[in-house]
């Protein structure tokens, strides 16, 4: 497929080599482009605690030049800081005018800002895909401080919300800061949504649920698409097979979670129900860091202590991008036991992709991997431990655990079929800014 331009931009909050469903979907779409010879130029944000605020170094990424900046939020001192930072913006400017870029992809803000969006939409269009809530939701995912879906934002809700959950961003006290109270630091943050969405050209959903909840939550319903999130199947399925002929027969069950441990991802629910739903030999492997959620730790504590306790709850720790063939061809299924409206599901997509068996909650975009997709599984009410551990005894009783035959494997969008969409939605954003700039110059010209 030839592409008909010349150079795309990418933002992100981190990039490869941290793991996560959004660094794995921009970097495959990067080396997508790049290797139809599109210069791809890459800015995302640097967590490593030895490089000092605002450093700058570009580094090469498989022929992709990314531009990594030192940040750590060091200076948020309000709510509404998390909704601009002018230092950031103005390196976001800088590199986008080295770059000279034909076209920006923003696909994740955190940490950024909003006020990145029309820093950048000044130097090229910008397309921003609306991968979690975090445009909406400070959060970002809609998901409360008393650990509950939340239906939308607003001062009523997230005033309260936020001052537990940054206790240091509050104004109390601190009348240098220009703000009267903690609700006018908030309705400047909450202010700042709706001026990003104005500011790009285009926004993208990567399921219909996401959408839903993204509408509900005030994203604009008629600016807002879905695309079709491609998940690279072929070559992750023959380097699974080849891993596994080589693995001896073993005789645990082993079902497995993919990614950061946090209370939205239901992962201590379901190894309460692992221990609870008397199924023999089945072991639950956490594939993922243990960190903090917001500075709170207690969920993952709870979870260390069951698996210092059962030695059928394994904690595996964080795993490379490159280990993640090694990681599938160790298991026998794959759970995502969401609790909030999860917009897509990237790594329960590759796990059925090379035949693995998955067992899902009933949230966002979730259940259309087995209900729309056809992926062998079980869905399971969220937040419901009875739900849960009935779906493990349904896996159990019909054999369930174990490799699925190449034919009643879902049949899921892959990279190309998605690059197909997103090209045309950065033809049609290239096209309409070039017919504006053509009724600009005709509006400016000289009358006769």
């Amino acid at each position: 497929m030839s592409v008909p331009f010349g150079s795309v931009g990418m933002v992100t909050a981190r990039w490869w080599p941290s793991v996560g469903g959004i660094e794995t979907h921009a970097r495959q779409w990067a080396r997508w482009l790049r290797a139809r010879g599109v210069r791809v130029e890459v800015l995302c944000l640097d967590d490593d605690p030895l490089q000092s605020p605002f450093d700058v170094r570009v580094v090469d990424d498989d022929d992709v030049r990314v531009t990594r900046v030192a940040y750590r939020y060091h200076d948020h001192e309000t709510f509404a800081d998390l909704a601009r930072n002018e230092h950031l913006e103005e390196l976001g400017q800088a590199w986008a005018r080295e770059s000279q870029l034909d076209l920006i992809h923003i696909h994740h803000l955190t940490g950024w800002g909003h006020g990145l969006v029309k820093a950048l939409a000044g130097h090229a269009p910008v397309v921003l895909t609306l991968h979690d809530y975090w445009t909406v939701c400070a959060r970002g995912q809609l998901w409360n401080a008393s650990n509950e879906c939340c239906p939308g934002p607003s001062l009523e809700r997230c005033t309260p919300c936020l001052s537990l959950t940054w206790p240091h961003l509050r104004v109390k006290g601190r009348d240098e800061l220009g703000f009267a109270d903690d609700t006018e630091s908030v309705r400047s943050l909450l202010a700042a949504s709706p001026a990003s969405f104005d500011c790009a050209a285009a926004l993208l959903a990567p399921s219909e649920p996401a959408r839903r909840v993204l509408v509900e939550a005030g994203v604009p319903e008629e600016r807002l698409s879905v695309f079709s999130l491609g998940v690279e199947c072929e070559s992750l399925a023959l380097e699974v097979g080849r891993l596994r002929a080589d693995q001896p027969p073993r005789h645990e069950r082993r079902l497995g979670v993919l990614g950061a441990v946090q209370p939205t991802k239901g992962v201590l629910e379901l190894a309460q129900a692992v221990l609870e739903c008397a199924v023999d030999g089945l072991v639950l492997m956490v594939h993922g860091p243990l960190g903090s959620f917001h500075g709170d730790t207690s969920y993952t504590d709870q979870l260390r202590a069951l698996a210092k306790s059962h030695d059928s709850i394994r904690l595996c720790g964080p795993y490379d991008p490159a280990e993640l063939p090694e990681v599938l061809a160790s298991l026998d299924a794959v759970a995502a036991p969401a609790q909030w409206e999860e917009g897509f599901g990237l790594s329960v997509r590759e796990a059925a992709a090379v035949g693995l068996p998955v067992l899902v909650s009933d949230a966002g975009g979730l259940p259309e991997l087995v209900e729309t997709d056809g992926a062998v599984g079980v869905i399971a009410r969220r937040a419901d431990p009875h739900s849960l551990q009935e779906a493990l005894r349904w896996m159990d009783s019909t054999g369930s655990f174990g490799v699925v035959p190449p034919k009643e494997r879902p049949r899921l969008t892959s990279v190309d079929e998605m690059a197909e969409e997103l090209i045309d939605v950065y033809l049609g954003v290239l096209e309409a800014q070039s017919s504006q700039a053509s009724s600009s110059a005709d509006a400016e010209a000289p009358q006769e």
